[in-house]
């Protein structure tokens, strides 16, 4: 379910992210509204974030995004108004991964069957290189001294509001459980870190090798969850979900 609050951050994104007129301004909010959903912005959005997760953030020219969407910079230009703009709708469109991961449903009766299906939410969403490209993106738009503030206040508005929304995710795994908060907020760190270090192997090591370690790291993550889901039961108050 889309809320206000998000249809406006949208919005303000999208405002940034306006097509220029002929006359070589920046148009309104309804001009970006009317095209916010086009396959053609689409397809550019996807073509930087693909050219990033291949060559990285500092190697992905504007010239080389145009190649890949199939298109001019030019044409890209005029749809977006500007590097600065493509990049925070590319990294809006990470934004809305999350909001939508953090909006899944938790299945399951028991302790486990609720841990486990959190596990598969997080684990589906941070093994994602997109998620990691749009890391390099607010990344470098936070440190460009050239970033706009209008630009850096979308990010910190969209950054905050993923906390809240993660929270909430959070507090439905086991909302029954005496130490709920605390033991879902160290079984999403622990998952989520484990993927975040998965990345960063697969990115250093030689390809032979992490395929090596793939099955390994396998086995690491049943042993995690598992230990996860124990930590749960022995901390729970319920005799039936002790068993």
């Amino acid at each position: 379910m889309t809320t206000n609050a998000e249809t406006a951050s949208a919005q303000r994104v999208s405002e940034l992210g306006a097509p220029i007129s002929d006359g070589g301004e920046v148009s309104g909010s309804s001009a970006s509204s009317s095209v916010g959903t086009s396959p053609t912005r689409t397809r550019m959005i996807e073509a930087a974030l693909a050219t990033i997760d291949d060559v990285g953030l500092y190697r992905a020219s504007s010239n080389e995004i145009a190649r890949r969407a199939g298109l001019t910079w030019g044409v890209i230009q005029r749809q977006f108004g500007s590097r600065e703009a493509l990049l925070l709708a590319a990294f809006e469109s990470e934004w809305e991964k999350l909001i939508e991961m953090a909006h899944s449903p938790i299945t399951g009766d028991t302790i486990e069957e609720r841990i486990r299906s959190f596990h598969r939410i997080l684990r589906d969403h941070y093994s994602r290189s997109e998620y990691y490209t749009g890391i390099q993106i607010v990344s470098n738009l936070r440190k460009d001294p050239k970033t706009s503030a209008a630009a850096l206040e979308l990010i910190e508005t969209m950054t905050t509001r993923s906390a809240g929304f993660l929270t909430g995710l959070r507090e439905r795994v086991l909302p029954d459980h005496p130490n709920g908060p605390e033991l879902t907020s160290l079984i999403f760190f622990a998952i989520r870190d484990f993927h975040i270090g998965t990345h960063v192997e697969a990115a250093m090591n030689l390809a032979e090798v992490y395929e090596r370690r793939r099955a390994d790291r396998a086995a690491e993550e049943e042993v995690l969850v598992a230990g996860l889901v124990d930590i749960a039961r022995r901390q729970s108050d319920t005799p039936q979900e002790n068993r």
